[in-house]
């Protein structure tokens, strides 16, 4: 894996973009950093576009082609199973990549049995972890999204330039809960933590 690792606390954005019905807000104290961007009210709608509340993040990528990144989010219960729990990211001006927040969730209560899936018209079998990761699965660790107090999320986002690009991360569901994005996860010098933060991203100096 190529490219450079660094990370973006959830509340360093350079802009936050609300509807008339919902908003992303800062939630101090809460996860691993200083705080984290939830929606509310969490009551709302789910949306499903580019008109949807989102927050913009400035990224630098050294490379040009799928960059891959890892979302944290705070974990949550599938809340609403007719729905699901899903947020939505996208570089720049392009195509909304629509993640399922459930991705890795431990099924506790065992839900998801498959013997539920086949009764059950609204249950959706659980996203399995991406275990090209090795943030996601470990690195002669065990992995817990309960104890770890973080989820994370992977996707590949399809970079034209080397340089400077916007990371949209859009609402769909109003649980879900935003901790940290980490760009280019380096899967060989792993660590329980994740990549630290660069306040010189933007800049492209690391």
């Amino acid at each position: 894996m190529t490219g450079r690792e660094y990370s973006i606390p959830a509340t360093a954005y350079i802009k936050n973009e609300s509807s008339s019905e919902v908003r992303w807000r800062e939630l101090p104290d809460l996860g691993r950093d200083d705080g984290d961007m939830g929606l509310w009210p969490v009551t709302a709608s789910s949306a499903h576009d580019e008109q949807t509340p989102f927050i913009d993040y400035q990224v630098y990528v050294d490379k040009a082609g799928q960059i891959p990144m890892l979302i944290g989010v705070i974990p949550t219960q599938d809340v609403n199973p007719e729905r699901g729990l899903r947020i939505a990211i996208a570089i720049d001006n392009s195509e909304l990549v629509v993640l399922d927040a459930r991705q890795g969730m431990l099924d506790t209560f065992n839900e998801y049995t498959s013997s539920n899936l086949k009764k059950s018209p609204v249950l959706d079998a659980l996203p399995k972890a991406d275990k090209s990761m090795k943030l996601i699965v470990g690195n002669n660790f065990c992995r817990n999204g309960l104890y770890d107090a973080v989820r994370w999320l992977s996707a590949k986002l399809s970079v034209k330039s080397v340089g400077l690009h916007h990371l949209r991360v859009y609402m769909v569901d109003p649980e879900v809960v935003l901790e940290r994005i980490i760009v280019n996860p380096d899967n060989k010098h792993p660590s329980y933590m994740g990549a630290p933060e660069s306040m010189k991203n933007a800049t492209g100096n690391y």
